[in-house]
């Protein structure tokens, strides 16, 4: 049975910043490359600031190395929270029917960020192929901070993202989410790791 009471916010990033998470051959990226510089100017949503970074600088880091520093951020953040972050990386919809919000939702529950001792899970779960990220708090989280609270964080993430530093975006919002949940649910005596802290992937 799944509950509604958990918060969503779904935003756009309108840039290929996605495929730095794709484990890329050659022809793979030179494709991407091509398509990156043929439609770029299309898709970015010029209502918001930033620029157009080469698909080639965004590849520059190893992959692993961004998810293991993502891994380490989150294992950092809930050193003084008893809350629970999770970040799930999905490359493309799986059902052309399942809209973003009920593929983010999904990934909540397959996860098991529901589970918390205190409800006090939060997810970022972000669709390559639609360029989109949702921030899906559970309910514990819900009863104490406001919904529009996320509306900062997913700014800047936005903004980082159009940008193409895809990673760091991440990194951002868990550095943020992580702050917010040790103001109002600092770690406990008894306090476990009820969640993994890797990056999912799919």
């Amino acid at each position: 049975h799944q509950r509604t009471d958990i918060a969503a916010a779904c935003f756009e990033f309108r840039d290929h910043i996605a495929v730095q998470f794709h484990n890329l051959d050659t022809s793979a990226r030179l494709q991407h490359r091509q398509r990156d510089r043929t439609q770029a100017g299309s898709n970015l949503d010029q209502s918001l600031p930033g620029r157009h970074v080469p698909l080639e600088d965004r590849l520059a880091e190893p992959v692993d190395d961004d998810l293991l520093r993502i891994s380490n951020k989150i294992k950092e953040s809930e050193k003084s929270t008893a809350g629970e972050i999770c970040v799930s990386i999905k490359e493309k919809k799986t059902f052309l029917t399942s809209s973003v919000y009920d593929l983010a939702k999904k990934e909540f529950y397959k996860l098991g960020v529901y589970k918390t001792r205190d409800k006090t899970g939060i997810l970022i779960f972000i669709l390559l192929e639609k360029k989109q990220f949702y921030i899906l708090a559970d309910e514990g989280i819900n009863e104490i901070v406001p919904e529009n609270t996320w509306d900062g964080i997913k700014d800047e993430m936005q903004r980082m993202f159009i940008k193409g530093n895809f990673c760091k975006g991440i990194i951002y919002g868990i550095d943020e989410i992580g702050s917010l949940l040790s103001k109002h649910f600092p770690i406990k005596p008894d306090d476990t790791n009820e969640l993994s802290n890797k990056v999912a992937l799919d």
